[in-house]
C-alpha cells in the first residue's frame, strides 16, 4: 500500500502547461528563455528532491520492519534510482547553460547540486546498512541450522545469494520422514 501512494506521489506539486518531468519546464535555452527560468528550474528541482527525501524515508521505514518485503524494497530501490538519475540529469543540463553561473543563479544552482548528491549518498548509505543486517541475520539463521559451522562457512553460505538456510535444513528432514512413512516407521 504503501508502495502504491509513494508511487503515485512521485509528483505532489502542481506542474505549470508546458512542463516536462518534474514540473521542470521542457528545454532549456533558447532565445526565448525567461531570466528567471533557472531559479524556477531550481525551485522545481528542490520539490522533486524533497519527494526523493520521502520515498527514501519510506525504503528506510520498509527496511525497518520486521519482516521487510524484499520485492517491495526492491521497486521502491528502483524508483529511487530512476528518480535521481532523472534529476541528476536534469541538474547537468542547468549546470550547462551559460548563464547557471551568474551571480544570480550560481548559488541556487549549487545548493540543489549539492542537496541532490546528498540525497544519493543517504541513499547508498542506507542501502549499505540494509545489506549489512540482512548478512548478519542470514549468519544467525544458518548457526541455528547448523550450529557446528566454522565462520568461513558461515560467511560463504552469507555471501553465496543462493544459499536458502531453512531448505538446506528441513529437506534432510523431510526426506528422512518420507523413509519413515513408506516404511511404516513413526
Amino acid at each position: 500500500m504503501e508502495m502504491q501512494s509513494m508511487m503515485n506521489n512521485n509528483n505532489n506539486y502542481h506542474q505549470p502547461p508546458n512542463s516536462g518531468a518534474y514540473g521542470l519546464p521542457s528545454g532549456p535555452g533558447g532565445p526565448n528563455r525567461n531570466p528567471q527560468s533557472i531559479l524556477d528550474d531550481c525551485q522545481a528541482l528542490d520539490r522533486a528532491i524533497s519527494d526523493l527525501d520521502a520515498q527514501l524515508r519510506d525504503l528506510q521505514r520498509e527496511q525497518r520492519r520486521e519482516e521487510p518485503s524484499p520485492r517491495t524494497i526492491a521497486a521502491m530501490n528502483d524508483t529511487i534510482m530512476d528518480t535521481y538519475r532523472k534529476l541528476g540529469e536534469r541538474v547537468r543540463k542547468i549546470k550547462s547553460l551559460p548563464e547557471s553561473g551568474s551571480p544570480r543563479n550560481a548559488p541556487q544552482v549549487g545548493r540543489v547540486d549539492r542537496r541532490l548528491k546528498t540525497m544519493i549518498n543517504e541513499f547508498q548509505r542506507s542501502e549499505s546498512e540494509y545489506r549489512r543486517r540482512m548478512q548478519e541475520q542470514q549468519a544467525r539463521q544458518y548457526m541455528i541450522v547448523n550450529p557446528d559451522a566454522t565462520e568461513e562457512e558461515v560467511r560463504e553460505a552469507v555471501e553465496d545469494p543462493d544459499t536458502q538456510v531453512f531448505a538446506q535444513a528441513v529437506c534432510p528432514y523431510l526426506s528422512m520422514l518420507r523413509f519413515c512413512c513408506l516404511r511404516g516407521i513413526s
